[in-house]
């Protein structure tokens, strides 16, 4: 069929100009996957959670992940990566990434690898006391509001903490408004 040159110009104008491609990284063929040593370690990763075989590639490609770190500029993305990794579906766990990282000879890896766990740690704590503190108020006065909720999930550790024991003291959502007023 010989294509409408007036035709396609006028097509050509109405589709859009993307600045990103979407790739299905599970179904790429993993020799396929080409770059830097960045990308290549970033989309291996993601192929495989897709797969749900971030566990092996963490076995297979630990040295990479710490040869990552060991670059100045780049320790954010090995930090994304682990936090990327912990969150699949992989039953990986800190320890883990830290037993492979330290395998290899980039020692400025334990350090990554034990800050991003503990900054998990808080994460997860700080989370844990905000669920506890929003479950007390809805025992105790009902469905917290979203504006009520949102304050006190933007509360810093220390205040959450302090909430916890004010909440024994509130006897209106009034008591709970004035309190998170002056935080």
């Amino acid at each position: 069929m010989p294509e409408n040159p007036a035709l396609a110009a006028e097509l050509a104008a109405m589709q859009p100009a993307y600045r990103y491609r979407v790739i299905d990284l599970p179904a790429m063929d993993p020799d396929s996957i080409k770059g830097s040593l960045v990308t290549r370690a970033t989309q291996s990763l993601m192929r495989a959670a897709g797969l749900g075989q971030a566990k092996e590639w963490l076995m297979r490609y630990g040295a990479m992940l710490a040869e990552i770190l060991a670059q100045p500029d780049l320790g954010d993305l090995f930090r994304a990566l682990v936090k990327y990794m912990l969150g699949t579906e992989s039953g990986l766990n800190r320890n883990e990434i830290r037993r492979v990282v330290l395998a290899s000879p980039a020692k400025i890896a334990e350090t990554a690898v034990m800050t991003i766990a503990e900054q998990l740690h808080e994460e997860g704590r700080l989370e844990g006391m905000t669920r506890v503190v929003l479950a007390l108020l809805a025992k105790r006065f009902g469905e917290v509001p979203l504006d009520l909720k949102q304050k006190i999930e933007s509360l810093p550790e220390g205040e959450i903490s302090a909430l916890v024991d004010a909440t024994f003291d509130f006897s209106t959502e009034g008591d709970l408004r004035s309190w998170l007023s002056v935080r």
